[in-house]
């Protein structure tokens, strides 16, 4: 770089391009760009900011972005706001959200005639805004970075003009209730004050940007999907589905083998108790429910407890009487199973 300079400087001087040599030097050694592209993010925050650091000279802010975290934004803004040496903006897509942050904090943006911008306040998600991480804190700090973009945004457009062509006011805007997005083409935010220049895009490059726009989209199956005739179904039967694939097939059929086995058996469990109820659901072909098998279980239980207690004393038991509030006298093997179902159920 040096060696180059001294070159330069030697041609200048015998060619006695002062001014031109001036010129040349300041373009090409002291211009510096940042790119802003893709979501804002701390990461890119302290990248962003560690780049400033490192600059001298005239910088250079190029913007392609649909915004991010409005804290990292304005941490951002802040080391932008600071930097003291000649500074502009480059918008060459998308100034969206918090994008539009450095369009708004400096006098000198220049687009391209493609380019769009999207105003709305600062904001977060609308779950996390609606939730209970939104603290007290959290919305004075993000009221106050609100009122600093609109103060900065105030005082460089035509209020009036925005306005109309937003549909809606600076107080809409602006306001915590709610979040308007506001979308303005490049000549718009001219109109306004905005931007202070537009560079038309170069046919030819306009024309390849469309053309590796519609490449990209042959690759991108949401957007071909427009383009592309569609596609004849073939029907699968089941002789072809074993045919192709009868690893899958002998699978599947394992697997619901061994499902309808296990349903079977669950039924079996209570054969002895219930030889209808069972019959009945085995040939229903579907699983025991929650309810059956609770009333099959209560019967069991019930089973087994009248041949406890009957036993060789099952005379005895049967003759005698045991009194049960609101009902008939009931022998002892009764009482007890019609405590059982009431306790069950």
């Amino acid at each position: 770089l040096i060696f180059h300079g001294l070159f330069v400087l030697v041609i200048k001087i015998m060619t006695l391009e002062i001014t031109s040599l001036i010129s040349f030097y300041f373009c090409e050694y002291m211009t510096n760009e940042i790119l802003i592209y893709g979501d804002i993010n701390k990461w890119s925050a302290s990248e962003f900011i560690t780049s400033v650091n490192k600059i001298e000279g005239d910088l250079v802010v190029r913007i392609d972005t649909n915004g991010g975290d409005p804290q990292s934004t304005f941490g951002m803004v802040a080391k932008f706001n600071e930097y003291e040496g000649p500074k502009k903006v480059k918008i060459d897509g998308r100034a969206y959200s918090s994008g539009f942050f450095f369009v708004a904090m400096v006098d000198e943006v220049e687009a391209l005639d493609v380019s769009e911008l999207m105003v709305h306040r600062a904001s977060y998600s609308d779950w996390f805004e609606n939730s209970e991480y939104f603290t007290d804190e959290l919305k004075a700090n993000l009221d106050r970075i609100n009122k600093n973009l609109r103060k900065k945004f105030e005082a460089k457009i035509d209020i009036e003009k925005f306005e109309k062509i937003a549909g809606h006011t600076l107080d809409e805007i602006f306001s915590l209730d709610s979040r308007i997005d506001v979308f303005l083409t490049a000549k718009q935010a001219k109109q306004i004050g905005l931007i202070s220049k537009v560079k038309k895009l170069d046919s030819n490059i306009k024309a390849q940007i469309e053309d590796f726009a519609k490449i990209s989209a042959s690759y991108n199956p949401v957007v071909a999907k427009k383009d592309k005739p569609k596609q004849k179904i073939e029907k699968m039967t089941i002789e072809k589905l074993t045919a192709e694939y009868p690893d899958i097939v002998a699978k599947i059929v394992a697997d619901a083998l061994a499902k309808r086995n296990d349903e079977i058996g669950a039924w079996l469990v209570f054969s002895e108790v219930d030889a209808k109820a069972v019959t009945d659901g085995i040939k229903s072909q579907k699983s025991i429910s929650q309810t059956e098998l609770t009333e099959l279980t209560v019967k069991k239980i019930s089973a087994k407890t009248l041949e406890a207690i009957s036993g060789e004393n099952a005379t005895e038991t049967k003759q005698k009487v045991i009194p049960v509030a609101g009902a008939e006298k009931l022998t002892e093997v009764e009482s007890i199973e019609a405590k059982m179902l009431a306790s069950l159920k």
